[in-house]
């Protein structure tokens, strides 16, 4: 991978093909949505996206199932070179391995990003502020609304005529289902230091919860019985005399 610092409006219209992704819900955590943009030099989109996420997610996951659909996308087009621009500090600096992910509930959807960056030849990532991730914030807002739907997608028309038409994508995938988290995701908070290796491509998106469960689990599980020594007094010197 290739990370890059935060550019400047001119600078981002030199790159050959950006990704935009944002997320969020209301309350924090509730119902959640996501969006993505691809577009080209020109500014013209190649492909867009929003993603209904669930009923109780965190701001945090329904950014990262933003950014995994606009990844998903871009390996699907065949992207080779990608800059990818998002307005959450902590997704863009884990992705950059400035900050560590200790979330279990994040845990999986970082690793599902990771390894989709990994299949494009050159994939930076830099934060933007949001003001200038309006069109991404635009789907995610989009995304809340199509508990119904799931998601609604746009992509090229064909390769060959230089994706100057975007049509409606029909999908069966299920890759926004949320993680079902129990939690405040109290460990969504930054964690300054090199990212842990990622455990694969593609991880379940119930791994994170059930990792949670299970140190839940752990951490309630009751302690062995003492034995009780109530009414096994010791026997008095009478007493072991008449026994004898």
């Amino acid at each position: 991978l290739v990370f890059t610092p935060s550019l400047t409006a001119t600078e981002m219209t030199h790159l050959a093909t950006t990704l935009h992704f944002d997320g969020g819900s209301v309350p924090n955590p509730g119902l959640g949505g996501a969006g993505a943009v691809l577009t080209d030099a020109s500014g013209a989109e190649l492909w867009d996206g929003a993603f209904f996420v669930g009923e109780r997610v965190t701001n945090n996951h329904a950014e990262y199932v933003g950014l995994c659909h606009g990844l998903e996308a871009a390996v699907r087009l065949n992207l080779q070179r990608l800059s990818v621009f998002g307005d959450s500090e902590l997704v863009i600096k884990q992705m950059r391995g400035e900050y560590a992910v200790r979330s279990a509930s994040l845990r999986p959807l970082y690793d599902r990003a990771l390894g989709l960056a990994r299949q494009i030849r050159s994939c930076s990532f830099a934060h933007v502020p949001r003001a200038r991730n309006t069109r991404a914030d635009a789907l995610a807002a989009q995304g809340r609304m199509l508990r119904d739907a799931g998601s609604a997608e746009h992509g090229p028309l064909s390769r060959a005529d230089g994706r100057t038409a975007l049509v409606p994508v029909l999908s069966a995938r299920t890759a926004s289902e949320p993680i079902d988290l129990t939690g405040d995701d109290a460990a969504d908070e930054p964690h300054v230091g090199a990212a842990a290796p990622c455990s694969g491509v593609g991880v379940a998106a119930g791994a994170g919860a059930a990792a949670h469960a299970q140190r839940k689990a752990k951490r309630t599980r009751p302690q062995a019985a003492v034995p009780s020594h109530q009414g096994t007094a010791a026997e008095s010197p009478a007493t072991k005399r008449q026994a004898l």
